[in-house]
C-alpha cells in the first residue's frame, strides 16, 4: 500500500482546471498499491497484482451459428457465453448512472481516493481503485477496474487446466487507465470491441504506453453479448458502447473530453479495430478514417500542408522486405499497406506513391466516441479529433502462403501478448510511424509562420457586405485560421475589426480561399488586410490594404423558364420556375397574375438553393393554392417582380414590358391503380415467378387498403426482375411528376454490416423508351444499399419496413414533354438469409407534392462562440423550415427557410442554454 504525496499533483496541475485541484480536498488515506509491468498486467503474467492477463477476463459471447464476427482461434482462446456478466443501463436509469460514474471520473482525476471509494461503495459497483507503478516505463498509472468475480470460469478449449481462465466480470463496463507522467495528456488510446477485434487491444495498448498518452480505456464485453431482438448482427449489439452510449466507456470518454477542453487543448480520440479477414478479401490492411462522416480529413490521417507531416509519411516505403515472416511471402509496400478514408491526393513523399482511399470500414456513423468528441469542434481544424483505424487480422498475402489465424497467432495459451510478436512483425511499422508521428508533433517546436497569402482581391462590393478573395493559400501543418482586418479608417491592422472563424466557419481550413465580410454600413470606404495564423501563435504579414466603397449598382437578373403557354386542369396550381442572379439578398420575388379581369394574390417564389452572391439560383412556386381551376378556355396572364435587399432598393419585372399568358386546357395526368380487382396491366420481366400479383397472405397478411397487391419474392442468387407500369406516361404540363406508392419489405441483411442488404428493390426511370434505366431516389431516401455488384452501395429499399409505408419519388420532369416509363426492380443476391420480399400497392403519378415532414435524422452540435450548427440528411425535398423554441411541445419560431441540409444558428447561446429546442421540416414544391 502507499499514500499519495503531494508532489503527485505535478500531474494533475498539467491536466485539469487550476480551481478545480485547490478547491477539491487531496487524499492521503492508503490505498490499493502494484508494482510491476502494466504490460503485464494487461496481457500477460505480472503476480506482483491482484489478477493478471485482464484481457483473457472479458466478457465473452459468441452469436454463432453465423460467422458474424471472428475471435482469437478457439484453440487459443475458445469464446464461451455466460463467461462473465454485462450489466445493461436501461434508457430511464441512464442520467443517474451518468451522473454518479462522471462524480467517480472528476474524483479520479482529481486523485481523490477517498471520493472514488466513497462513490464506488454507495453505488455498489465491483470496481477499485489501483494506483500502479510501472517497471517498465517508471511511470505511474492511476486505475480503476473491476474486480474479479472467480465463480465465472472458462475451461478453454483443452480437457486439461492449462487454458483455464478463473474469474470474470459482473458489469463489464471496462477499465480506465489514467497517465500521471504523460507527455501527451490530450490523447486517449482506446478500444471499444473487445474479444471481436482481438488485435486491437495489443495495438491500444503499445500506442499507449509508447507515445505516452494521457489515457488508456478498454470496454470489457463483447458486443455479442446482449443485442435488441431476432438473429444477431452489429447494428443490433446494446453491448457495443460505439452503438449504445449509456455506458461508463462513453461517460468516460465525454469526461476527458470535456477536462481536456478545459485546459485549452484539442482532445483526440484515437479508436483502434480489426476486420475480419474472410469477410474483407484483398483490402488495405491498415485503413485510417477520421470518422465516416468527417468528409475533410486532417492530421493524422492527412496533413494538407506541403509539410506532409501526416501518419502514413512517417513509414518507410518498403514496410516489409520479401520473406520476413514467411518464405515466398512478397514484399510489402507503403501503397499496399495502408488505405486512408476521405483522403484522395494523400502522398507519400519519399516514394511518390499515391495512397489509396478506397476504405471499405471508415468507422460507424453513429459511433457514440465519435460524436463526444467531435461536438462542437470545427471540422475545419487541422487536427483531427476523432481517428478510427482498422488492421486486417489475417494479412492477405499470408493467407495466400496457406497460413491461418493460428499459424499467424500461435503461442502460449491463454493468449498473452506473446501471441503477437508475427503481428508487430507486420504492423509495427505502423505503430512506429503513428509513435513517431505524435513524438513530432509534441516536442519539434513550431517556429515558422504560414506561407501565404501575401496578396488579396476584391471580389465583389454590395451595400452590406464585401467579398474578399486571396492567394496563394496558407501553407503550415498546425494552420489554425484566416484572418481579415477591415474598418473605415486610412490605417488597417491587428487592432482594427476581425472578421475569422467565430463569424466564418470555413475560414478554419487551410484550403478556404475567400469570405463574404457582412453587416458593412452602406456608402461607406472600407479597408480590408488578410493574414494566416498557426496554432502555435505565428503569423504571416498582412498583406496590402485594399480600398472598396459599398455601393451596390447591379440590377438582379431573372433568367426565366420557358413561359407557360397552356396548362391542363387535372395538374392545377400551376408551376413557375425561373433562375435569380444578385448581388444582394432578395426582399421580395414575387408571382403576380390576373385573369378574367381581376388581380390575384400575388405568391411568392421560393429559393431551392442556398443564396450566393452573384449566382444563379433557382426559384419556384405554384402561382395559385391547389384548387378548383379557372374554365377551361380562361386567359391567365402573369409577371415576376424582384425587389433586392439593396440601400436604394432594386425593382425587376419579367417580362420586363408586358405580360406572360397562358390559357387553360382540360386535361388529366395521372396514372392510379389500387391492384385491388386487376393487376393494373403491370408488365412482369426477368426472373420467372418472382413477381406475382394476388391475395397477400404472407408478411403483413393484407395488401395496403384491401387482399390484393404485387408481391416479390426472392430467387436464384444474382438473378433480377422487374415490373413496369403498363405504357409510357406522358408528363405534358405537370409542374413535378410525384410518384407515389404504398410499400411493405422485409428483406435479408448483410448481418456484418447492416446498411447493406443482401435483397431488395429500387425504382427506375426511362426517358427513351427502355432504351436506358436509371435509379431514382426517393424522397426521403433509400434505408440501405445493396451489398454486391452491380448495384454495389447503390440504395435500396431492403430490410424491414417496420409496417406498410408511403415512398414518394419526386421525378423531376416539368413543363417539357417527356414520356416516361416506369418500373420497380427487385435483385436477389443470396437465399442464405430469410426473407420476405417487397410488396407494392396502389401506385400513382400525380402532381400533387407530398406533406411536409419533419426530418428525424437532426443533429446538433456547438461550434465556437454562440453558433449551433444543424445537420440533417437531405431528402429530396425543395426545401427547409427551421423553427427554434424553448419547449418542444409548444409553437417555435421559425428562424429561416433553407434549401440545404445544414444550417447554422448564430443566437442559440442568447436562449436559456439547457431549454434550446429544433425542429426542421421538410417542404416539397406545392
Amino acid at each position: 500500500m502507499r499514500r499519495k504525496h503531494l508532489n503527485d499533483l505535478a500531474f494533475v496541475s498539467r491536466f485539469l482546471l487550476l480551481q478545480l485541484v485547490f478547491l477539491l480536498p487531496i487524499s492521503l488515506s492508503a490505498q490499493i498499491e502494484e508494482t510491476g509491468s502494466l504490460r503485464q498486467f494487461l496481457m500477460g503474467n505480472e503476480p506482483n497484482c491482484a489478477y493478471d492477463n485482464w484481457i483473457s477476463h472479458t466478457v465473452e459471447a459468441t452469436a454463432e451459428p453465423g460467422g458474424h464476427n471472428d475471435f482469437m482461434p478457439v484453440e487459443l482462446d475458445r469464446q464461451l457465453n455466460g463467461f462473465g456478466n454485462f450489466q445493461y443501463i436501461a434508457d430511464e436509469d441512464a442520467a443517474q448512472y451518468e451522473a454518479t460514474w462522471k462524480q467517480i471520473f472528476r474524483a479520479f482525476w482529481l486523485d481523490d481516493a477517498d471520493e472514488v471509494e466513497a462513490l464506488i461503495d454507495e453505488a455498489g459497483y465491483s470496481y477499485e481503485l489501483v494506483y500502479f507503478t510501472d517497471t517498465d516505463y517508471n511511470r505511474h498509472y492511476r486505475i480503476l477496474r473491476e474486480v474479479l468475480n472467480e465463480t465465472f470460469v472458462d475451461s478453454g478449449y483443452y480437457a486439461g487446466p492449462e487454458d483455464d481462465v478463473i474469474g470474470s466480470f459482473d458489469h463489464g463496463w471496462g477499465i480506465f487507465i489514467l497517465n500521471e507522467d504523460a507527455e501527451v495528456p490530450w490523447i486517449c488510446s482506446q478500444v471499444c470491441h473487445i474479444n471481436d477485434d482481438f488485435v486491437a487491444p495489443p495495438f491500444a495498448m503499445e500506442f499507449f504506453l509508447q507515445a505516452n498518452l494521457g489515457t488508456l480505456a478498454f470496454h470489457a464485453t463483447s458486443r455479442e453479448a446482449l443485442w435488441n431482438g431476432g438473429e444477431f448482427y452489429n447494428a443490433r449489439s446494446i453491448s457495443d458502447p460505439s452503438r449504445n452510449g449509456n455506458m461508463p466507456f462513453q461517460w468516460f470518454t465525454e469526461f476527458f473530453v470535456d477536462t481536456v477542453r478545459a485546459q485549452g487543448m484539442m482532445p483526440q480520440i484515437y479508436q483502434v479495430h480489426s476486420y475480419d479477414s474472410d469477410i474483407h478479401d484483398y483490402e488495405h490492411p491498415v485503413q485510417i478514417s477520421p470518422g465516416q462522416l468527417d468528409d475533410y480529413a486532417n492530421r493524422p490521417v492527412r496533413d494538407l500542408s506541403s509539410a506532409h507531416l501526416d501518419w502514413v509519411n512517417f513509414t518507410p516505403e518498403i514496410i516489409l522486405p520479401a520473406n520476413t515472416i514467411a518464405e515466398g511471402q512478397d514484399e510489402v509496400t507503403v501503397g499496399e499497406y495502408y488505405a486512408a478514408y476521405h483522403a484522395g491526393g494523400l502522398e507519400h513523399v519519399a516514394s511518390g506513391t499515391e495512397i489509396s482511399n478506397d476504405v471499405s470500414l471508415p468507422g460507424y456513423s453513429n459511433n457514440q466516441q465519435m460524436f463526444a468528441v467531435d461536438e462542437g469542434r470545427n471540422p475545419y481544424e487541422s487536427l483531427d479529433g476523432f481517428v478510427h483505424f482498422e488492421f486486417d487480422e489475417l494479412p492477405d498475402e499470408l493467407q495466400d502462403l496457406g497460413w491461418t489465424y493460428l499459424d499467424f497467432y500461435d503461442g502460449p495459451i491463454p493468449p498473452t501478448i506473446d501471441n503477437f510478436g508475427l503481428f508487430f512483425t507486420y504492423y509495427g511499422p505502423a505503430l512506429d510511424a503513428l509513435v513517431a508521428y505524435v513524438d513530432n508533433f509534441v516536442n519539434v517546436p513550431d517556429t515558422t509562420a504560414p506561407v501565404g497569402p501575401d496578396q488579396a482581391a476584391i471580389e465583389y462590393a454590395s451595400d452590406y457586405f464585401v467579398g474578399i478573395e486571396w492567394s496563394p493559400t496558407a501553407d503550415d501543418p498546425n494552420f489554425a485560421a484566416y484572418e481579415v482586418y477591415y474598418d473605415t479608417t486610412e490605417t488597417i491592422d491587428t487592432t482594427s475589426n476581425l472578421w475569422s472563424y467565430e463569424q466564418d466557419a470555413d475560414l478554419r481550413g487551410l484550403n478556404a480561399r475567400s469570405t463574404l465580410i457582412t453587416d458593412l454600413i452602406p456608402l461607406k470606404t472600407y479597408g480590408f488586410r488578410v493574414r494566416a495564423i498557426d496554432f502555435a501563435g505565428n503569423s504571416t504579414e498582412l498583406t496590402p490594404t485594399l480600398f472598396v466603397e459599398t455601393r451596390d449598382t447591379t440590377l438582379p437578373e431573372i433568367d426565366p423558364h420557358p413561359p407557360i403557354t397552356s396548362y391542363p386542369t387535372g395538374a392545377w396550381a400551376p408551376w413557375v420556375e425561373c433562375r435569380i442572379k444578385t448581388i444582394e439578398s432578395l426582399d421580395e420575388a414575387i408571382i403576380e397574375s390576373w385573369y378574367d379581369g381581376v388581380s390575384q394574390p400575388s405568391v411568392p417564389l421560393l429559393p431551392q438553393q442556398e443564396w450566393v452572391p452573384e449566382t444563379w439560383i433557382r426559384f419556384s412556386a405554384y402561382m395559385y393554392d391547389s384548387g378548383s381551376p379557372p374554365a377551361p378556355g380562361t386567359t391567365i396572364r402573369y409577371r415576376i417582380k424582384l425587389t433586392e435587399n439593396s440601400y436604394v432598393p432594386h425593382i425587376v419585372y419579367e417580362p420586363e414590358l408586358g405580360f406572360h399568358e397562358f390559357t387553360v386546357t382540360v386535361g388529366e395526368h395521372k396514372f392510379e391503380a389500387d391492384f385491388q380487382f386487376d393487376d393494373g396491366g403491370m408488365i412482369p420481366s426477368g426472373a420467372e415467378d418472382t413477381w406475382v400479383w394476388g391475395e397477400i397472405e404472407t408478411g403483413p397478411g393484407q395488401s395496403y387498403d384491401g387482399t390484393h397487391a404485387w408481391h416479390a419474392t426472392p430467387q436464384e442468387p444474382g438473378s433480377e426482375s422487374c415490373l413496369e407500369l403498363p405504357q409510357p406516361l406522358s408528363s405534358v404540363g405537370m409542374p413535378h411528376a410525384y410518384l407515389v406508392f404504398e410499400q411493405w419489405y422485409n428483406t435479408a441483411l448483410n448481418p456484418n454490416y447492416a446498411y447493406q442488404c443482401y435483397d431488395g428493390g429500387i425504382v427506375q426511370v426511362s426517358t427513351n423508351n427502355g432504351y436506358t434505366w436509371q435509379a431514382v431516389t426517393p424522397a426521403y431516401g433509400y434505408p440501405k444499399g445493396f451489398a454486391s455488384p452491380p448495384y454495389n452501395d447503390v440504395g435500396a429499399f431492403g430490410g424491414d419496413s417496420e409496417g406498410w409505408i408511403t415512398s414518394v419519388f419526386k421525378l423531376n420532369y416539368t413543363n417539357d414533354e417527356q414520356y416516361l416509363r416506369i418500373r420497380f426492380l427487385y435483385k436477389t443476391d443470396t437465399p442464405i438469409y430469410p426473407s420476405e420480399g417487397w410488396i407494392i400497392d396502389n401506385v400513382r403519378l400525380t402532381s400533387h407534392p407530398p406533406p411536409p415532414r419533419e426530418v428525424r435524422s437532426l443533429r446538433v452540435s456547438f461550434l465556437t462562440g454562440n453558433h449551433v450548427r444543424l445537420m440533417w440528411s437531405p431528402d429530396q425535398a425543395d426545401y427547409y423550415r427551421i423553427y427554434r423554441g424553448t419547449d418542444p411541445f409548444q409553437p417555435m419560431e421559425l428562424l429561416d427557410v433553407v434549401s440545404s441540409p445544414w444550417y447554422t444558428d448564430n443566437l442559440a447561446m442568447e436562449l436559456p442554454y439547457p431549454l434550446v429546442s429544433y425542429r426542421v421540416v421538410a417542404i416539397f414544391a406545392q
